[in-house]
């Protein structure tokens, strides 16, 4: 596979795409990601960062880059029911809140200065290939991408999913973050 473009391509730039990239980067990979949107993106997802999270920021070296953006730290979690009923109770550590175009925001930067080729507006329509010979990646109004690995962080159920005819997309998932 010598001549191939990229070690890696990541495919979606957010929490999760942004941390693989940064990860591969930090570790001498040539990594592009691929993010269909633009920065900042405002999502209805996103605004809470676990206490974990913020480990793994610091592991990435963005914590520091997402404390200037004063986060508001959150040290407990209450449930409310329709009768009115409550739970309170205290987090294992301190969570931040963020809004989650500000962290995508971020965390894309510090990408792109981990030495991570970021492309905004890359929406990627196909990906053909194998590990034996590499994968190329067709992204709407630019280039095709060639790349040894792909990863997939894009987000469950997206298009490209539905073009690739991933056997999930059949299944009905009883699970609800928050």
């Amino acid at each position: 596979m010598s001549g191939m473009p990229f070690d890696a391509a990541v495919i979606g730039g957010g929490p999760a795409g942004c941390s693989a990239a940064i990860t591969l980067a930090q570790r001498g990979a040539h990594v592009v990601m691929l993010e269909a949107g633009g920065y900042p993106a405002h999502k209805v997802c996103g605004d809470f960062l676990s206490p974990e999270c913020i480990t793994l920021l610091e592991q990435l070296g963005a914590a520091n880059a997402i404390r200037a953006l004063g986060p508001v730290p959150i040290t407990t979690v209450e449930l409310t029911a329709p009768s009115g009923a409550r739970w309170e109770s205290s987090l294992p550590g301190t969570a931040w809140g963020i809004s989650r175009g500000a962290l995508d925001a971020a965390l894309a930067a510090h990408a792109r200065q981990s030495g991570v080729d970021v492309r905004k507006q890359a929406t990627v329509t196909d990906v053909q290939g194998s590990l034996d010979t590499g994968f190329t990646l067709a992204v709407r109004g630019a280039e095709p991408v060639r790349a040894r690995v792909v990863i997939a962080a894009h987000g469950k159920r997206s298009a490209l999913d539905r073009v690739l005819a991933r056997p999930f997309l059949e299944r009905r998932q009883s699970f609800v973050a928050l």
